[in-house]
Order: C-alpha cells, then structure tokens, then sequence
C-alpha cells in the first residue's frame, strides 16, 4: 500500500474573514488560475511562501469522501495544514510532475466565491513508470486585502493510480479497517487507515503499532509517514530518527533527509 505525493495532496485550502464584494465579481477561469497556480507553486517548485499567500489567515482544509459535507470528513484547521504543507514540500520542488485544475464551475453564496475543479496530477516513479491522480476539490474564496484569498479547500479522491474511490470501494476500505480492528491487528489497521486517507487515525494506530514492535521498522515508516501527513511534525522526525537507528542505511525522503540535517 502506498500514498503519492498528490494524495498526500492531497492536498491544499483556506480561509478568510468578513469582506465585501468585489466589483466586477472574478470569473471562474480567474479563480482557476489562482488555484493552480498557488498549487504548481508548492508541489511543483516547493514554493511554500507563494502557495501559503493564496490563502487567508484562518482558512482549513477539508479531507471528504465527495463534494457534500459528511461524518467521515476530516478536517485541518489551519495551523495544522500549514505545518503539513512546510514539513513535506517548502524547499522540496517535485520533478517530472504535471499538475492541472480543469472544469471550473463558479457560484456564490453572498460575498464568498465557491469554485469546484477537477484536480490531476502525474509524475513518473523511479522505475519510469507514470503514476496519476485525480481529485474533485471544492475552493472558497473572499476578496481580503485587495486579493482574493483561498478560506476553504474540500478535497476527495476520485482516483490515485489505478483505484477508483467510488461507493463501493470506500464500503471496501471501511470493512478493512474495522475486520483488522477486531483482529487486532495494528499493521493492518494502519496500512488500511492510510489507504482510506485518515490519517490522524492511521498516526494513532502506527503509534500503537511502533510502541508494541519497537523493533519493528514498518512500524516505524508507518508512523513518520502518517504523522507527517497529519501535522504531527516533532514525531515524524523522531519516527525518522528511530528508522535510522535500526538501518543506518534506509534511504529516507527528500524532505525527511533536508529536515534531519537542518534540526
């Protein structure tokens, strides 16, 4: 089981405080172009100072599993996010990927523009293989300042790689994360937790998992992973370290590696 950079992209978002409404009202192709230029910023070029402008003190991010609010959204505030967002890519530009956000659709709700994209992503891996993803997202954005700010970003996956996340599969992860939860069996439930993009409980479960097989070095990669994704910056580096120390050798992340030696 693995998560790509983009799912990880997963991500990306927002916020904002009261304003008035800018005359004349953007277009969507105006607010697309923000959005996917705040995007190719970070996770193209490892700009995090021009990604984070885009957004409003205050903004979130929004994990979901479709466009509509439910029980299994997660949620970033947004001092989490930006932690992710610094730790994993400021100073870490991605080569070889392409990143485009297409199909805007723009509405209003009072002063607040809700913009909806389709996201993709590709990159090849090492053996030069062309790995994608596809995400819907949901954007909102207020004029603030003079610009206009991201204060929300929703995002689901539609497809990473060759899975699609329908109905049916999202019932599929669900039933492994709660069969490997009455076995009791904590490798499994990280692994399918990360799979499902929940990653404050698969940071949990790998917590668990580590702490019972101190030994155990997928506990351990399982951990750095889950906590970077979740905001969980000192652990993971700590995961990193403890990597290290069972295998001198591991080949860790870029942005592991350029954290390690500037900590």
């Amino acid at each position: 089981m693995s998560i790509g950079p983009r799912s990880v992209f997963f991500l990306l978002a927002l916020a904002a405080c009261g304003t008035t409404r800018h005359e004349p009202p953007p277009t969507a192709e105006q607010l697309r172009r923000i959005v996917e230029d705040c995007q190719r910023a970070l996770f193209q070029h490892g700009d995090y100072d021009r990604y984070i402008a885009a957004f409003s003190p205050d903004s979130q991010l929004v994990s979901g599993r479709g466009p509509d609010a439910s029980d299994d959204d997660v949620v970033y505030p947004s001092d989490d996010f930006r932690r992710i967002r610094r730790f994993r890519f400021d100073g870490v530009p991605t080569d070889g990927l392409r990143l485009d956000v297409d199909d805007p659709e723009l509405r209003w709700d009072d002063d607040t523009a809700i913009l909806r994209v389709r996201a993709t992503s590709s990159f090849p891996d090492d053996s030069g293989i062309t790995y994608g993803e596809e995400f819907g997202e949901i954007y909102e954005l207020r004029f603030v300042s003079g610009d206009w700010r991201i204060v929300e970003n929703r995002y689901w996956p539609i497809r990473i790689g060759d899975i699609t996340f329908d109905a049916a599969h999202w019932r599929r992860l669900d039933a492994a994360v709660t069969a490997s939860r009455r076995r009791g069996n904590l490798a499994d439930e990280t692994g399918w937790l990360m799979e499902s993009l929940r990653f404050p409980e698969a940071w949990e479960a790998a917590t668990r998992w580590s702490e019972s097989s101190p030994e155990e070095i997928d506990a351990w990669w399982a951990r750095a992973f889950a906590a970077s994704l979740c905001g969980k910056v000192d652990d993971s580096l700590a995961a990193f370290r403890r990597i290290r120390e069972i295998e001198p050798r591991a080949e860790l992340p870029e942005f592991a590696t350029k954290r390690l030696a500037s900590d």
